[in-house]
C-alpha cells in the first residue's frame, strides 16, 4: 500500500524518504490501548491513514493530497519527529475525524523494526472495530484484504467462509447518502464517504419491524418514534414479507431484468 517514495526498508528498519509523512490514527485508539508511549518511541496499531508531502505549503491543505490506507493489523514501534492531535478530512467530500497525528520527516524511523509480534489479539482488535462500527476511516473496498492479511500475518484462522466474510463486511456500511439503505445498494459504493455501523445500529436503521427483532427493545422504540416524527417512509424488506407470509414484490432492478 506504501511506495517506494515514501518509504524503505534498511537494515532491518522502515525509514521515511518523503519529506514529510503523517500518520492519521483514530483518537479512541489511545483508550483502547493500541496507540502507548515508551520514552521517545510510539507504539501503534497499523491500521490507519497516511499522507506523503511534498513541502510545508502542502501540509497546510492535507485534505488535498491523497490519503493512502494502511491495513497492517500488527503493533508497531516507530520514532516519529513530532505528535499532535487535530480534527483532520483524509478527502475534500470526508467528514473531519478528531486523529493522533505521527509526524514524520525524510529519515526518519517509521518502523524500528521490521520484525513485528503476531498474536490472534491484532486480529481481534480489527473484527472488534469492524463489527462496532469503528472503521469509517477505512473504504470498504480495502477491508476485505485486510482481513484476510490479519490471518496470514498474525497466523490465526477466522474459520469464516469467503461468503461470510464478505456478509459481515456487507452488512456493517451504509449508504452515506442515505443511512436506511446498506451499503450494497448504493450507487456508488467506491465512494470515499464512509459510514460503519454496529449490529444494533443496523437493526434500527434498517427498518421498524427488524428493529423489534433486535435485543435492545427500548432502543428500538425509540428509533421508531423518532423516524415516524420524521416523515420517513417505510418500505417492508424483502425479509419482512417473507416472515409475515406476505408476497413478495420485486424490486425495480429485478422487474427490469426479467
Amino acid at each position: 500500500m506504501t511506495g517506494d517514495y515514501m518509504l524503505k526498508v534498511v537494515d532491518n528498519k522502515m525509514i521515511v524518504t518523503a519529506p514529510i509523512l503523517e500518520v492519521y490514527l483514530p483518537f479512541e485508539y489511545v483508550a483502547k490501548g493500541l496507540y502507548s508511549m515508551k520514552g521517545e518511541f510510539i507504539d501503534f496499531f497499523a491500521v490507519c491513514n497516511i499522507k506523503a508531502f511534498k513541502n510545508e505549503t502542502e501540509l497546510e491543505h492535507r485534505e488535498a493530497v491523497k490519503t493512502i490506507p494502511v491495513g497492517l493489523c500488527i503493533m508497531i514501534t516507530s520514532n516519529p519527529s513530532e505528535l499532535d492531535v487535530a480534527e483532520v478530512k483524509f478527502s475534500p467530500e470526508s467528514p473531519f475525524r478528531k486523529c493522533q497525528i505521527l509526524r514524520y520527516y525524510k529519515d526518519d524511523e517509521f518502523a524500528v523494526n521490521t520484525s513485528c509480534i503476531s498474536q490472534a489479539g491484532n486480529v481481534s482488535s480489527f473484527m472488534d472495530m469492524l463489527e462496532n462500527g469503528k472503521l469509517d476511516f477505512i473504504p470498504v473496498r480495502f477491508i476485505r484484504d485486510i482481513i484476510d492479511r490479519a490471518e496470514k500475518i498474525n497466523r490465526m484462522d477466522l474459520r469464516l467462509s469467503s461468503e461470510a466474510k464478505d456478509a459481515l463486511i456487507a452488512e456493517s456500511y451504509r449508504d452515506p447518502n442515505n443511512i436506511h439503505r446498506g451499503l450494497r445498494f448504493a450507487k456508488d459504493k467506491n465512494s470515499e464517504k464512509v459510514l460503519s455501523v454496529t449490529a444494533r445500529e443496523d437493526a434500527i436503521l434498517s427498518s421498524t419491524y427488524q428493529a423489534f427483532t433486535f435485543e435492545d427493545v427500548n432502543s428500538s422504540l425509540i428509533a421508531s418514534v423518532n423516524r415516524a416524527k420524521a416523515g420517513v417512509k417505510e418500505e417492508p424488506t424483502v425479509m419482512e414479507q417473507i416472515i409475515r407470509g406476505g408476497t413478495v414484490k420485486p424490486t425495480v432492478e429485478q422487474e427490469t431484468s426479467v
